[in-house]
């Protein structure tokens, strides 16, 4: 289920943060399409301890980039980076994490524009090769982090949250690994005058934040009445109400949503 984060210091004693960036080519709209070439990570509060690797995705001519701006990824590139095959990176991934896990502790990947993007193409890519993610990790999105605590930005894009907290761009923002450090850079600034804090979810559950008009309130509403994900909405909907909309609108409400807020909640549950 769902965990609300008040602070690092709330973790439980041997824990872990791992700052993680993604690379892929497809479209993230169709994960399916989509396939891994870059998977990067940082510990957080080790500096020393980096994750970096290329990737061979598995097909023969890669999908084109939806955006002319973005690297344009060639096998020939992967092939001079000594790319592996994703199944054994997603291996290699865990075993490096865990090294850094004691205990009782928890794994939180942290990814700008996590929920739309690295959570759900890295999840992907674990259920295409029958890989396992640890029963203890949880997912946080620093892009709704950054909206909290920085409001009124022009853009919550990672770069120019960077270029506003340090004066210059990230370097290198084709590669994964520069989009960690850039990352890792603007959380270690904005902790020392803000809580990292936020909602955080488990693998293969979809955020309820995904849903447009849901935002951290009304997250920790329907949190606290054992509603962790938009799958459990589609299940109250379907298996408790029979698809009935106009009832279903009325039980968020009877929960203390406002009616827009419920409404917008069917309207994507039309479509998920």
């Amino acid at each position: 289920m769902a965990r609300i984060l008040s602070s690092i210091g709330e973790l439980p004693t041997g824990s872990v943060v791992v700052v993680f960036d993604t690379e892929a080519v497809g479209d993230v709209n169709n994960p399916q399409t989509c396939y891994l070439w870059n998977l990067s990570a940082q510990i957080m509060g080790k500096e020393d301890a980096v994750f970096d690797s290329f990737i061979t995705p598995p097909v023969e001519v890669l999908p084109k980039v939806p955006n002319e701006k973005l690297f344009k990824v060639t096998h020939e590139f992967l092939a001079g980076a000594n790319a592996v095959l994703c199944s054994s990176a997603i291996e290699h991934f865990w075993k490096w994490v865990l090294t850094y896990v004691e205990g009782e502790g928890i794994i939180v990947m942290v990814a700008h524009g996590n929920f739309r993007f690295d959570k759900v193409l890295f999840e992907t890519e674990h259920q295409r090769y029958c890989k396992k993610v640890p029963d203890n990790t949880y997912f946080f999105d620093t892009l709704h982090w950054f909206r909290t605590i920085m409001p009124k930005q022009k853009s919550y894009a990672l770069n120019n949250v960077h270029k506003k907290l340090f004066g210059r761009d990230i370097e290198n923002q084709h590669l994964s690994i520069f989009d960690v450090y850039g990352l890792n850079r603007c959380i270690e600034e904005l902790k020392r005058s803000h809580l990292f804090s936020g909602i955080m979810y488990p693998a293969f559950t979809t955020p309820l934040i995904r849903i447009p008009g849901v935002g951290l309130h009304t997250q920790r509403l329907l949190l606290d009445r054992n509603i962790n994900a938009v799958e459990d909405l589609f299940s109250i909907l379907v298996q408790q109400l029979s698809g009935d909309y106009d009832g279903f609108i009325a039980h968020l409400t009877n929960v203390g949503l406002p009616i827009q807020t419920a409404q917008a909640i069917v309207t994507y549950l039309r479509t998920f």
